[in-house]
């Protein structure tokens, strides 16, 4: 017999900490043996990331090529080379109709740029070895870790795990070229901080959003740079949109609580804490922006060991900012650890135009699908549905039918947080069970 023990708090509501449950060990069995890669699906998986060597880390429409990232992902969930192989036809013929880009195409300087990139760093990898190349990208880059909505660190991550130095030298590339920082911004005087990062996303919804949808504001809610966060909040645009102008706002970012410098981001309990948070913001509202918030924080960790402690610092407090930013764009949701067993229907909103998130050139005036989370004044409560409790052994084989790069990633990313941060199985479980809703 297996003991749970449960301790539970929501943000935004009563409660006097996280919600703790210790995972049966057999739960775990599978998460742990995904640790290493098996054969032959690691050969299919080379076979596959060298030949996407070929195209550019980003297609003509602006999306990542994830051909690099989900043949490691299958490989390591155990996939079969036949299998592999299938994933990335599919996914090829897909991006072929995106755009797919070759080396040396476009237009001037920029077009060789990548592949430049890519032999300044192979030369990097040759001389100094895999390791001083990882570390000196990620380190000298941890402002930019939300660019191309996190796919830098992701593909990079997944490079590491498999140890090929070409794929590896076109990931640091594919990160260096489409490296974006956060705009600059002073912290305001008076901006609140935070002890921990569950008190900052309480702080965040019951300041902000508060402001946000009231004519009154709290002396702590009224700054500048608080008024400039819940105009941006209530402006009109899809939730997509809000979150690219909120994090691309100076103003908005120093309104945002400051995590508390004593605190140590680094220590696993912290980290666990913020893992739980991120999960829980995706069970609350599942979609492709929130989903790699927690892909994105899985890489971070991957690529934890390359990092200088102050840059690893960096690097998860840009995702801190990444993720509160697509918080209050989607209206501050109660993040309840609980949350995942009730998600919302299935179609309750239509599906945002995510382009303006990858592709840099692609206008944020332009008119996107209207979403019932931006009519005004509105908070309506919708009817939630149960959301199943799969095992680990049914969401691999059910991502595997389906050959959705997103949702082999999540399974992966999942059974990594899972076999990390074992007292939070069951919730990273159940939010990757999302993707088996209504089936």
């Amino acid at each position: 017999a297996t003991t749970t023990t449960t301790r539970r708090c929501t943000i935004g509501g009563a409660g006097a900490g996280w919600r703790r449950r210790r995972a049966p060990a057999a739960r775990c069995a599978l998460a742990t043996s995904t640790a290493s890669f098996k054969e032959p699906g690691r050969a299919q998986a080379v076979a596959e990331v060298t030949r996407a060597l070929t195209f550019k880390a980003t297609l003509a429409n602006g999306f990542s090529l994830h051909t690099p990232m989900v043949s490691v992902a299958l490989a390591r969930l155990g996939a079969s080379a036949d299998v592999i192989e299938q994933q990335a036809r599919y996914a090829m013929e897909k991006n072929a109709r995106y755009g797919l880009l070759e080396l040396g195409e476009g237009e001037g300087a920029a077009a060789d740029e990548e592949a430049r990139s890519r032999r300044e760093w192979a030369q990097v990898i040759a001389k100094e070895g895999r390791q001083a190349a990882v570390s000196r990208c990620v380190s000298s880059l941890a402002n930019g870790v939300h660019s191309r909505l996190h796919h830098g660190v992701i593909r990079l991550a997944y490079a590491v795990d498999l140890g090929l130095d070409l794929e590896l030298a076109a990931a640091l590339a594919a990160y260096t070229c489409n490296y974006k920082p956060l705009p600059e911004f002073d912290r305001a005087a008076g901006a609140p901080e935070a002890a921990s990062f569950a008190e900052a996303f309480r702080w965040m919804r019951e300041e902000l959003h508060t402001s946000s949808s009231s004519s009154s504001s709290s002396s702590s809610a009224s700054s500048a740079s608080s008024a400039a966060a819940t105009a941006a909040m209530a402006a009109k645009g899809g939730f997509g949109q809000k979150y690219s102008r909120l994090l691309g706002d100076g103003a908005v970012l120093a309104s945002i609580p400051q995590l508390q410098g004593d605190l140590d981001l680094a220590e696993e309990a912290t980290l666990q804490t913020f893992v739980a948070l991120v999960v829980a913001l995706y069970s609350a509202k599942p979609n492709i922006l929130t989903l790699h918030m927690v892909t994105g924080l899985h890489s971070l960790l991957v690529l934890q060991p390359y990092y200088t402690a102050a840059s690893f610092r960096q690097a998860l407090q840009v995702h801190y900012l990444s993720t509160a930013a697509l918080y209050l764009s989607i209206k501050t949701p109660d993040l309840d650890l609980d949350v995942g067993r009730e998600g919302e229907g299935e179609g309750d909103e239509p599906s945002p135009d995510f382009r303006y998130l990858e592709d840099p050139e692609y206008s944020l005036n332009t008119p996107s699908s209207s979403s019932l989370l931006d009519a005004p004044g509105t908070r309506r409560r919708k009817k939630k549905r149960e959301v199943a409790l799969r095992e680990w052994d049914d969401l691999v084989h059910y991502v595997m039918g389906t050959m959705k790069d997103h949702d082999i990633k999540f399974v992966d990313t999942g059974l990594y947080l899972a076999a990390r941060f074992p007292e939070l199985e069951v919730e990273t479980r159940r939010a990757v069970s999302n993707l088996m809703r209504g089936k």
